[in-house]
């Protein structure tokens, strides 16, 4: 009875760890799925912050009435457009583990073992990574407020 006890434990404990594998790594390749969706985003904001820019310095000397809103605006369109090409530009991600080392290291260990220690390797990487990603999160998101503010304060400027 208590060896089938034991047993039970060590099964469940695999499964256990099996799972928690199967949940981390499905989380990493969601959040770099979500990577390619943020790259989009800051290239469509670079791109519509050129846009912008050229259509008002095609208007500028014929519309601008009050030029230190128009500069107000000029500015955060330039720092909105700083702002997508620093998140859209490459960054390194932690990419665990290396496959080649990967396997040097654990050809020879137990099942058990090998997804132990994939599982925090994923972990560690996933942190790492989440704090890039964040800071992409914000550079996106502020540089869209930033448009938003000079689209404004430009039109302000031709209406004032």
């Amino acid at each position: 009875m208590d060896k089938n006890k034991v047993d039970d434990k060590k099964n469940d404990m695999e499964k256990n760890i099996k799972f928690i594998y199967e949940v981390i790594n499905q989380r990493v390749y969601a959040e770099f799925d979500a990577l390619g969706k943020k790259d989009q985003k800051a290239s469509t904001l670079f791109a519509l912050d050129g846009i912008i820019l050229s259509i008002i310095f095609t208007l500028f000397p014929r519309t601008t009435y009050c030029l230190s809103l128009f500069c107000i605006g000029i500015s955060s369109l330039f720092l909105s457009l700083i702002l997508a090409f620093l998140s859209y530009k490459i960054a390194k991600w932690r990419l665990d583990p290396t496959p080649g080392i990967f396997l040097d290291e654990y050809y020879a260990k137990s099942y058990k073992k090998t997804v132990e220690d994939l599982t925090a390797t994923l972990a560690n990487a996933y942190k790492e990574n989440k704090g890039k990603m964040s800071k992409k999160d914000s550079r996106v998101n502020w540089g869209f407020i930033c448009s938003i503010i000079g689209i404004f304060f430009v039109f302000l400027s031709l209406i004032i």
